[in-house]
């Protein structure tokens, strides 16, 4: 098999989006019944998500140039995909780094990483909801059968 941008952005697209979903349970968890472990996994998997997320980001504009020869591909879908994505990136990026954050202010202050791991997963619930939005975006494209009124 051939692999190109499109494969590759299909295939890692969906780990921010369902990873984000996981870390928010295990965040919340974690925090909720104060387990540090589980809190630890928690936030080690932000970070995971956030470096993997680069690939999808990546290869979203080599897909976006092999998808834009087909004829049934509107463009405007594919602008309105790469401007939400682009916002979306930049959050997981951003909780991705507070996930860090918190793991290193454990090496200090357990009270600190407490804090951060707060603001992480209030952070981790306002990018999942968008990369869930990013991605029924890019979903759109492509998906003909769960367009309505475009």
């Amino acid at each position: 098999m051939n692999w190109n941008a499109a494969h590759i952005h299909l295939v890692f697209n969906h780990i921010p989006v369902i990873g984000g979903m996981v870390v928010l349970v295990v965040l919340a968890w974690g925090l909720l019944r104060k387990k540090p472990d589980v809190l630890y996994v928690g936030l080690w998997l932000q970070v995971a998500i956030a470096l993997l997320s680069i690939v999808a980001f990546l290869s979203g504009d080599g897909a976006a140039d092999i998808v834009r020869e087909h004829p049934d591909i509107s463009r405007n879908l594919i602008h309105n995909h790469e401007e939400v994505a682009e916002t979306a990136f930049t959050l997981m990026e951003v909780t991705g780094g507070l996930a860090l954050l918190s793991l290193i202010l454990r090496k200090w202050r357990t009270q600190w990483m407490t804090y951060a791991a707060w603001l992480c997963l209030i952070a981790a619930v306002i990018t999942a909801g968008a990369m869930g939005y990013a991605a029924n975006l890019g979903g759109l494209i492509h998906h003909t059968e769960i367009r309505s009124n475009i």
